[in-house]
């Protein structure tokens, strides 16, 4: 069933002649991406290749196009829930050790918000940052999670979260049956600070009612963030506090900024 499937859309490019020099030509991208995607069991969907063009072109590059028309492919599939992530070329990893450079920042920005606003288009609630469902279809695990509520994790490496304790298994085979894994008990302040920065991830952000009733505080009493209100980096309305769509691609930073408000606990 297509449900089951992992697929990846592989999207490489070279802009000038020095970086096909040193190592990154496309070619030698797309035999690492390929690589990277075997060892995650990713079904490879098309590779989408530029040379030669500025990535000051923004969604005019020719794969950028070709990007759009494959995401309305997709859609015509009618399938119900769409995740959207930007890879992240972790420092270990083959790809870092390969120096695999990632897209510039400009363009990355700019392919999703072109994601947002096609699958907005199409009747795609977007409910969190990488999120988008269609009425009735929002992954009712993984808001449990960015609710900040308990769940258990089965499996290498899966995560579980009861009792203001956060256990993650070991990614081991071998020491997995002797439940080796790593336990870390949290604070109320480590809690709380938890619940703000997963709830701003949600697009409803933090319920300042439910927020009360289960800290026994009001959020303004332990942070003072009026001033980002005041400064449209947050939007304070119907009892909830989140962050404007038009700025979710710089969310990290807003919730550093929150967080840096604290007054007490």
């Amino acid at each position: 069933m297509i449900e089951d499937k992992k697929i990846a859309g592989i999207y490489i490019r070279v802009s000038t002649e020095d970086q096909a020099r040193e190592g990154f030509s496309l070619p030698e991208q797309e035999e690492r991406l390929r690589e990277f995607c075997k060892f995650k069991r990713y079904e490879i969907f098309k590779i989408y290749k530029d040379a030669g063009i500025s990535a000051k072109t923004g969604n005019h590059r020719p794969a950028f196009e070709m990007l759009k028309e494959d995401i309305e492919f997709l859609l015509s599939l009618n399938v119900k829930h769409i995740s959207t992530y930007s890879l992240i070329i972790e420092e270990h990893t083959k790809l870092g050790i390969k120096k695999t450079e990632p897209i510039q920042e400009e363009v990355d920005y700019k392919m999703y918000q072109t994601i947002i606003q096609l699958l907005k288009e199409n009747q795609f609630i977007h409910y969190e940052i990488s999120n988008f469902a269609k009425p009735g279809y929002e992954s009712r695990h993984n808001k449990c999670y960015w609710l900040n509520e308990e769940y258990y994790g089965f499996g290498l490496g899966a995560s579980s979260y009861q009792n203001n304790k956060r256990k993650t298994n070991t990614r081991s085979l071998t020491n997995y049956p002797n439940k080796v894994l790593e336990e870390e008990i949290l604070t109320k302040e480590e809690t709380i600070e938890y619940e703000i920065i997963l709830n701003l991830r949600l697009l409803e952000g933090i319920n300042l009612n439910k927020f009360k009733e289960k800290y026994q505080k009001e959020l303004k009493d332990i942070y003072s963030y009026e001033e980002l209100v005041k400064n449209h980096l947050l939007v304070e309305e119907d009892n909830h506090i989140r962050i404007p769509e038009e700025l979710l691609y710089v969310s990290n930073e807003i919730m550093v900024k929150f967080l840096q408000t604290k007054q007490k606990i």
